[in-house]
């Protein structure tokens, strides 16, 4: 079982768009160091030995990195529309909603579009990532979803 760490942040929280699996890393190994990368893949593709269970596609590790990168900026580019919705959900009766809302106030009250990947940042917001064979969509923790290549 994958654990998530800085290193791994992605363990747990990317999911199958069509079967509702986790997906797992695996690593592609070459005698070429140059060629070696690191994919994740729906963990009901092979279940079975031999046999192809769910046909979702495999997606590159570096993809999901850069997914984050533009989730992010996309939140920054729309700051308006998002701070007006976490301000009314600092008014809800529930306090995770209120608490989550704060959270993400403070986070992009002074925040700048970022060029790389934040694990700090990515642990604060993002709850999955949802991976359909015809794209990506991030989903945050205050309900969000922002969709992806």
């Amino acid at each position: 079982m994958d654990f998530v760490t800085n290193d791994n942040p992605f363990a747990g929280r990317v999911i199958c768009g069509c079967c509702g699996s986790t997906f797992g890393r695996k690593v592609c190994n070459s005698i070429d160091e140059r060629l070696k990368r690191t994919i994740w893949q729906c963990n009901s593709k092979y279940k079975v030995k031999g046999k192809i269970g769910c046909g979702n596609r495999h997606i590159n590790e570096k993809v999901l990195y850069q997914v984050f990168v533009d989730a992010f900026n996309e939140l920054v580019k729309n700051i308006d529309y998002y701070m007006t919705k976490w301000e009314k959900q600092i008014e809800s009766e529930d306090i995770l909603e209120r608490v989550t809302a704060k959270r993400f106030i403070n986070v992009f009250n002074e925040t700048k579009p970022i060029e790389n990947f934040d694990a700090g940042l990515y642990f604060k917001l993002v709850e999955k990532i949802m991976v359909y064979e015809d794209g990506i969509s991030v989903e945050l923790l205050d309900g969000s979803e922002i969709k992806c290549a």
